[in-house]
């Protein structure tokens, strides 16, 4: 039997970290599922990039259900971790610090409150009793989420495609998807063949504006290219990273620092600010934004991480895939319920993947969902679509 003869019962479209993780719902309720990636698989092409992601549940009460949501994510990851005994969960508190929008931070203490979660605020001098690597002067405050965590990235994407194909899952790389046909059986035209299937899956990443296109669907999402810079600890300095330094967030300035998982010594940091670029046109006019990086975090490092050289030893870059309320999109196509998108991660979708790929799972099998998906519908949005 050929490509395009076989009939699957889904086909989930891109093997980042929420597609991995729907295919491995979907093939553990005994559907047949084929995985597909435009690029060889593992590549640093889209947004499930690097050795380190953060775990966090302080979100502002108007996300605060995402709270419930990264719990039972943490549980299934611990679960994959059993599994295949690979270490995937690093335990480290994460903190969150604000001068000016000190609001915002009370609001996601409210969150961890209602969600029954350990937690504290602290000015900063506190902070740097319990964090000696951090400076922060006294107007700051500080919210410490005592059970957050890492996840080991790179190493969560390789097990939950080791156990999808252990378990019968297909995975083809170098296929990148062209045109879709929906129908009772839906048709794909990809760059090696033809592929028919009866549920589709689209988690495409920083790709997911073009193909939705494709299939007369616009979300309002904006790709924004981000540059990670790798801080070495300075030589001399007896803070230990691995003790002294929380996963942090700093809400007035944007800027995100963690111990680096991949590079010992080192914390990863970097702003969630930058300018919309095409995916394939990644690395295009960054010179200009990476020189903005490193001097706004030059200045940075210097004031509250002086323990670390104000220079990045290492660079990566990553994708956002945004949306403009900064919260997820998980749908199915309105005249062809076969066809399910995920989509619009926002910076802080890795974290929540085993739930959102247990829900797309759901909704394309039309099984009740785990979780109200009404917040994530893309109907919030002003819709433009087009008939097929």
């Amino acid at each position: 039997m050929t490509d395009a003869d076989e009939v699957w019962g889904c086909i989930v479209v891109g093997g980042g970290v929420m597609g991995s993780a729907t295919a491995l719902q979907l093939v553990e309720r005994g559907v047949r599922t084929l995985l597909l990636e435009q690029f060889t698989l593992p590549h640093t092409r889209g947004s499930s990039v690097g050795g380190t992601r953060v775990i966090r549940r302080a979100y502002r009460e108007q996300l605060a259900y995402m709270a419930d949501i990264v719990t039972e994510s943490i549980s299934m990851w611990e679960q994959l971790q059993d599994k295949t005994g690979v270490k995937l969960i690093v335990p480290k508190p994460f903190v969150v610090v604000a001068d000016r929008t000190v609001e915002g931070v009370r609001s996601k203490a409210r969150t961890l409150q209602t969600a029954g979660l350990p937690h504290r605020l602290a000015g900063g001098p506190a902070l740097r009793a319990d964090f000696p690597a951090l400076h922060y002067p006294v107007g700051f405050t500080g919210l410490v989420d005592e059970k957050g965590a890492q996840i080991r990235a790179d190493k969560a994407i390789k097990c939950l495609q080791e156990v999808f194909s252990q378990k019968g899952g297909v995975i083809r790389d170098g296929v990148k998807v062209e045109t879709i046909t929906p129908g009772d059986v839906i048709t794909l035209s990809t760059s090696r063949g033809t592929y028919r299937t009866r549920r589709l899956v689209l988690t495409c990443g920083p790709w997911a504006g073009d193909v939705l296109a494709g299939v007369g669907l616009h979300p309002p999402l904006q790709v924004m290219p981000i540059n990670l810079l790798y801080m070495r600890k300075s030589q001399g300095e007896p803070i230990s990273v691995r003790d002294d330094f929380p996963c942090l967030f700093d809400d007035d300035s944007e800027v995100g620092a963690f111990p680096s998982l991949e590079h010992p010594d080192t914390i990863k940091g970097g702003t969630d600010r930058g300018h919309t670029a095409h995916p394939d046109r990644r690395d295009a006019d960054m010179a200009a934004q990476l020189a903005a990086d490193q001097a706004f975090l030059k200045d940075y490092v210097s004031k509250h991480f002086p323990d670390f050289e104000n220079q990045p030893c290492v660079v990566e870059r990553c994708m956002y895939t945004n949306t403009p309320d900064g919260n997820f999109i998980l749908d199915r196509y309105p005249s062809h319920s076969n066809i399910v998108f995920g989509t619009g991660f926002s910076g802080h979708g890795f974290m929540a993947a085993p739930v959102v790929g247990q829900l797309l799972c759901q909704m394309v099998l039309d099984l009740p969902t785990s979780y109200d998906v009404t917040p994530f519908r893309l109907s919030r949005f002003p819709r433009k679509t087009s008939s097929l």
